[in-house]
């Protein structure tokens, strides 16, 4: 999915913490487990992978879709 596409609502977690092992480990062996979406594209887990994708230059990212 398009990073650009994705929308982060308000989150219960505001400080996201050092995300440079996260960035090196995506890096290295790619990124292990999707972030999680509704159906509208509502960002429902995974904002430190996103975050750190976005940071690393993707302009895309695996995902779940899940129906609520």
């Amino acid at each position: 999915m398009k990073i650009s596409e994705i929308k982060v609502k308000n989150r219960f977690r505001k400080d996201l913490g050092d995300l440079t092992s996260l960035k090196e480990s995506i890096a290295s062996v790619g990124l292990l487990q999707p972030i999680v979406v509704d159906e509208e594209g509502n960002l429902i887990a995974g904002e430190r992978r996103l975050r750190a994708f976005i940071e690393l230059g993707k302009t895309e990212i695996d995902v779940k879709t899940i129906k609520i």
